[in-house]
Protein backbone atom coordinates (compact mmCIF):
# COMPACT_ATOMS: atom_id res chain seq x y z
CA UNK A 1 0.00 0.00 0.00
CA UNK A 2 0.95 3.66 -0.90
CA UNK A 3 -0.28 6.68 -0.09
CA UNK A 4 1.70 9.22 -2.74
CA UNK A 5 -0.42 12.65 -1.94
CA UNK A 6 -0.98 13.93 1.08
CA UNK A 7 -4.94 13.25 2.03
CA UNK A 8 -5.49 17.26 2.98
CA UNK A 9 -4.68 18.07 -0.84
CA UNK A 10 -7.38 15.88 -2.63
CA UNK A 11 -8.33 14.05 0.20
CA UNK A 12 -7.42 9.83 0.81
CA UNK A 13 -5.47 8.45 -2.02
CA UNK A 14 -3.74 4.59 -1.71
CA UNK A 15 -2.38 2.58 -4.43
CA UNK A 16 -2.01 -1.29 -3.75
CA UNK A 17 -0.73 -4.35 -5.00
CA UNK A 18 -0.49 -8.21 -4.29
CA UNK A 19 0.98 -10.85 -6.00
CA UNK A 20 0.23 -14.68 -4.78
CA UNK A 21 1.32 -18.46 -5.28
CA UNK A 22 -0.60 -20.90 -4.85
CA UNK A 23 -0.77 -24.82 -4.13
CA UNK A 24 -2.94 -27.56 -4.06
CA UNK A 25 -2.90 -31.55 -3.75
CA UNK A 26 -4.49 -33.99 -5.60
CA UNK A 27 -6.89 -35.77 -3.49
CA UNK A 28 -7.29 -39.47 -2.95
CA UNK A 29 -9.99 -40.04 -5.06
CA UNK A 30 -8.47 -38.19 -7.94
CA UNK A 31 -5.47 -40.25 -7.15
CA UNK A 32 -7.17 -43.94 -7.25
CA UNK A 33 -7.32 -45.96 -10.76
CA UNK A 34 -10.77 -47.11 -9.52
CA UNK A 35 -13.29 -45.36 -11.06
CA UNK A 36 -17.41 -45.44 -11.06
CA UNK A 37 -19.88 -46.13 -14.13
CA UNK A 38 -22.69 -43.13 -14.95
CA UNK A 39 -25.34 -42.72 -18.03
CA UNK A 40 -25.44 -38.98 -18.15
CA UNK A 41 -28.06 -37.11 -20.27
CA UNK A 42 -26.24 -35.77 -23.44
CA UNK A 43 -26.81 -34.17 -26.37
CA UNK A 44 -24.44 -34.96 -29.68
CA UNK A 45 -24.21 -31.89 -32.09
CA UNK A 46 -22.44 -34.47 -34.49
CA UNK A 47 -24.99 -37.26 -34.70
CA UNK A 48 -28.14 -37.43 -34.16
CA UNK A 49 -27.60 -41.21 -33.52
CA UNK A 50 -26.62 -40.69 -30.23
CA UNK A 51 -28.93 -41.80 -27.28
CA UNK A 52 -30.15 -38.98 -24.45
CA UNK A 53 -27.88 -41.53 -22.15
CA UNK A 54 -24.67 -42.31 -22.61
CA UNK A 55 -22.19 -44.51 -20.58
CA UNK A 56 -19.83 -42.48 -19.07
CA UNK A 57 -16.61 -44.05 -17.23
CA UNK A 58 -14.80 -41.56 -14.41
CA UNK A 59 -11.91 -42.40 -13.35
CA UNK A 60 -9.09 -40.97 -11.08
CA UNK A 61 -5.19 -40.81 -12.33
CA UNK A 62 -2.11 -41.66 -9.90
CA UNK A 63 -0.01 -39.69 -12.25
CA UNK A 64 -1.81 -36.33 -11.45
CA UNK A 65 0.67 -33.57 -9.61
CA UNK A 66 -0.22 -30.56 -7.61
CA UNK A 67 -2.51 -27.37 -9.42
CA UNK A 68 -1.10 -24.29 -8.80
CA UNK A 69 -1.95 -20.57 -9.31
CA UNK A 70 -0.33 -17.42 -9.69
CA UNK A 71 -2.23 -14.34 -8.99
CA UNK A 72 -1.75 -10.55 -9.17
CA UNK A 73 -3.89 -7.26 -8.28
CA UNK A 74 -3.46 -4.11 -8.50
CA UNK A 75 -5.79 -0.85 -7.95
CA UNK A 76 -6.56 2.35 -5.97
CA UNK A 77 -8.71 3.52 -3.24
CA UNK A 78 -9.65 6.77 -3.14
CA UNK A 79 -11.86 9.25 -0.65
CA UNK A 80 -12.45 12.56 -2.36
CA UNK A 81 -12.17 15.48 0.16
CA UNK A 82 -14.56 17.67 -1.11
CA UNK A 83 -17.33 14.81 -0.91
CA UNK A 84 -17.55 13.52 2.62
CA UNK A 85 -18.57 10.03 2.66
CA UNK A 86 -17.48 8.88 -0.50
CA UNK A 87 -15.21 6.30 -1.23
CA UNK A 88 -14.01 4.93 -4.28
CA UNK A 89 -12.13 1.73 -5.17
CA UNK A 90 -11.10 -0.18 -8.63
CA UNK A 91 -8.84 -3.56 -8.42
CA UNK A 92 -7.51 -4.91 -11.67
CA UNK A 93 -6.86 -8.95 -10.63
CA UNK A 94 -4.92 -11.74 -12.90
CA UNK A 95 -5.43 -15.14 -12.51
CA UNK A 96 -3.31 -18.19 -13.78
CA UNK A 97 -4.23 -21.17 -12.91
CA UNK A 98 -2.03 -24.32 -14.16
CA UNK A 99 -2.39 -27.72 -13.94
CA UNK A 100 -5.71 -27.77 -12.76
CA UNK A 101 -7.56 -31.61 -11.75
CA UNK A 102 -10.29 -32.47 -13.47
CA UNK A 103 -12.68 -34.36 -15.19
CA UNK A 104 -14.35 -32.97 -18.33
CA UNK A 105 -17.63 -34.18 -18.21
CA UNK A 106 -19.39 -36.63 -20.54
CA UNK A 107 -21.26 -32.97 -22.51
CA UNK A 108 -17.71 -31.14 -22.58
CA UNK A 109 -16.24 -33.96 -24.06
CA UNK A 110 -19.18 -34.97 -26.57
CA UNK A 111 -19.26 -31.52 -27.50
CA UNK A 112 -15.89 -30.75 -28.64
CA UNK A 113 -14.92 -33.95 -29.89
CA UNK A 114 -12.06 -35.03 -27.70
CA UNK A 115 -9.74 -37.83 -29.54
CA UNK A 116 -9.45 -40.81 -27.80
CA UNK A 117 -12.47 -39.86 -25.24
CA UNK A 118 -14.94 -40.29 -27.08
CA UNK A 119 -15.95 -44.17 -28.87
CA UNK A 120 -18.75 -43.79 -31.79
CA UNK A 121 -20.22 -46.91 -33.27
CA UNK A 122 -20.10 -47.25 -37.17
CA UNK A 123 -22.81 -44.87 -38.95
CA UNK A 124 -26.05 -45.71 -40.49
CA UNK A 125 -26.32 -42.29 -42.16
CA UNK A 126 -23.65 -41.59 -45.05
CA UNK A 127 -21.71 -38.21 -44.17
CA UNK A 128 -22.59 -37.95 -40.17
CA UNK A 129 -20.38 -39.53 -37.63
CA UNK A 130 -21.46 -42.37 -35.71
CA UNK A 131 -23.86 -42.82 -31.99
CA UNK A 132 -21.05 -42.58 -28.94
CA UNK A 133 -21.03 -45.65 -26.90
CA UNK A 134 -18.96 -44.88 -24.33
CA UNK A 135 -17.43 -41.38 -23.04
CA UNK A 136 -13.95 -41.93 -21.10
CA UNK A 137 -13.81 -39.15 -18.28
CA UNK A 138 -10.01 -39.62 -16.72
CA UNK A 139 -9.30 -36.79 -14.04
CA UNK A 140 -6.37 -34.48 -15.43
CA UNK A 141 -3.65 -32.01 -15.09
CA UNK A 142 -5.39 -29.64 -17.60
CA UNK A 143 -3.21 -27.17 -18.91
CA UNK A 144 -4.67 -25.20 -17.71
CA UNK A 145 -6.90 -21.47 -17.27
CA UNK A 146 -6.67 -17.49 -17.63
CA UNK A 147 -8.89 -14.78 -15.65
CA UNK A 148 -8.46 -11.35 -16.05
CA UNK A 149 -10.93 -8.50 -15.26
CA UNK A 150 -12.09 -5.46 -12.62
CA UNK A 151 -13.56 -5.06 -9.42
CA UNK A 152 -14.88 -2.04 -9.23
CA UNK A 153 -16.97 -0.31 -5.70
CA UNK A 154 -18.41 2.96 -4.51
CA UNK A 155 -20.26 3.58 -0.99
CA UNK A 156 -21.35 6.91 -0.42
CA UNK A 157 -22.35 7.12 3.28
CA UNK A 158 -24.65 10.02 3.93
CA UNK A 159 -24.78 11.09 7.59
CA UNK A 160 -28.08 13.06 8.50
CA UNK A 161 -25.95 15.72 10.21
CA UNK A 162 -24.32 17.63 7.29
CA UNK A 163 -27.52 19.36 7.08
CA UNK A 164 -27.25 21.17 10.03
CA UNK A 165 -30.25 19.89 11.54
CA UNK A 166 -30.85 16.98 14.36
CA UNK A 167 -29.69 13.28 13.73
CA UNK A 168 -32.32 11.21 11.79
CA UNK A 169 -29.33 8.61 11.24
CA UNK A 170 -27.71 7.80 7.52
CA UNK A 171 -28.43 6.13 4.71
CA UNK A 172 -25.71 4.01 2.78
CA UNK A 173 -25.41 3.19 -0.85
CA UNK A 174 -23.51 0.58 -2.25
CA UNK A 175 -22.80 -0.14 -6.25
CA UNK A 176 -20.10 -3.32 -6.49
CA UNK A 177 -19.37 -5.31 -9.80
CA UNK A 178 -16.94 -7.19 -11.24
CA UNK A 179 -16.27 -7.00 -15.13
CA UNK A 180 -14.68 -10.54 -16.68
CA UNK A 181 -12.30 -9.03 -19.69
CA UNK A 182 -10.87 -12.53 -20.13
CA UNK A 183 -11.58 -15.92 -19.85
CA UNK A 184 -9.36 -18.84 -21.17
CA UNK A 185 -9.53 -22.70 -20.82
CA UNK A 186 -7.04 -25.11 -22.58
CA UNK A 187 -8.17 -28.34 -22.18
CA UNK A 188 -4.94 -30.55 -22.59
CA UNK A 189 -0.98 -29.29 -22.82
CA UNK A 190 -1.40 -29.79 -26.99
CA UNK A 191 -4.45 -28.09 -27.77
CA UNK A 192 -4.91 -24.07 -28.11
CA UNK A 193 -6.58 -21.96 -25.35
CA UNK A 194 -9.61 -20.80 -26.02
CA UNK A 195 -12.19 -18.07 -25.01
CA UNK A 196 -15.26 -18.62 -22.15
CA UNK A 197 -15.90 -15.26 -21.25
CA UNK A 198 -19.66 -14.81 -21.51
CA UNK A 199 -20.58 -18.21 -21.76
CA UNK A 200 -21.94 -21.21 -20.42
CA UNK A 201 -20.20 -24.22 -19.66
CA UNK A 202 -21.67 -27.76 -19.28
CA UNK A 203 -21.82 -29.14 -15.64
CA UNK A 204 -18.94 -32.09 -14.66
CA UNK A 205 -16.03 -29.78 -15.43
CA UNK A 206 -14.94 -27.91 -12.21
CA UNK A 207 -15.04 -24.62 -14.28
CA UNK A 208 -18.53 -25.04 -14.49
CA UNK A 209 -21.44 -22.40 -14.79
CA UNK A 210 -22.29 -19.46 -16.19
CA UNK A 211 -19.56 -16.73 -16.41
CA UNK A 212 -21.06 -13.46 -17.69
CA UNK A 213 -18.69 -10.61 -18.52
CA UNK A 214 -20.91 -8.43 -16.45
CA UNK A 215 -21.72 -8.74 -12.67
CA UNK A 216 -23.38 -5.72 -10.52
CA UNK A 217 -24.68 -4.94 -6.77
CA UNK A 218 -26.38 -2.46 -5.89
CA UNK A 219 -27.54 -1.35 -2.15
CA UNK A 220 -29.26 1.12 -0.18
CA UNK A 221 -29.80 1.08 3.64
CA UNK A 222 -30.81 3.11 6.25
CA UNK A 223 -29.91 2.99 9.89
CA UNK A 224 -31.37 4.33 12.76
CA UNK A 225 -29.74 7.12 14.88
CA UNK A 226 -27.59 6.13 18.05
CA UNK A 227 -28.92 6.85 21.25
CA UNK A 228 -32.56 6.94 20.30
CA UNK A 229 -35.55 4.32 19.64
CA UNK A 230 -34.43 3.53 16.16
CA UNK A 231 -30.74 3.23 17.20
CA UNK A 232 -30.89 -0.51 16.60
CA UNK A 233 -33.24 -0.31 13.41
CA UNK A 234 -31.55 -0.97 9.90
CA UNK A 235 -33.94 -1.54 6.82
CA UNK A 236 -32.84 -1.37 2.71
CA UNK A 237 -33.06 -3.24 -0.42
CA UNK A 238 -30.06 -4.89 -2.45
CA UNK A 239 -30.52 -5.73 -6.14
CA UNK A 240 -28.29 -8.31 -7.81
CA UNK A 241 -27.30 -8.00 -12.40
CA UNK A 242 -25.88 -10.80 -13.86
CA UNK A 243 -24.86 -9.92 -17.07
CA UNK A 244 -25.98 -11.80 -20.41
CA UNK A 245 -24.50 -15.09 -21.22
CA UNK A 246 -24.33 -17.21 -24.58
CA UNK A 247 -25.74 -20.44 -24.35
CA UNK A 248 -26.86 -22.81 -27.36
CA UNK A 249 -29.18 -25.11 -25.15
CA UNK A 250 -26.85 -28.29 -26.46
CA UNK A 251 -26.37 -28.78 -22.39
CA UNK A 252 -30.51 -28.24 -21.92
CA UNK A 253 -32.26 -29.62 -24.73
Amino acid sequence: RWQPIDPKYIGALTLRGSYTEAFHAPQLVELSPAGQQSFPSVVDPFSSQTEQQVEERITGNPLLHPEVAYEWTYGAVYSPKWIKGLTLSADWWHIDMRDIVSGLGAQFIIEHNIPGLVQRGPSSIPGELGPVTLVLDPNENLAGAIFEGLDYEAIYIMDSTIFGGSDWGRITTTINGTWLSRAELQTMPDTKRFGIAGEFLPTGFSLTSSLPRNRANVSVFYDGPADTWAGGLSVGAVMHYVGQYEDDNISLV
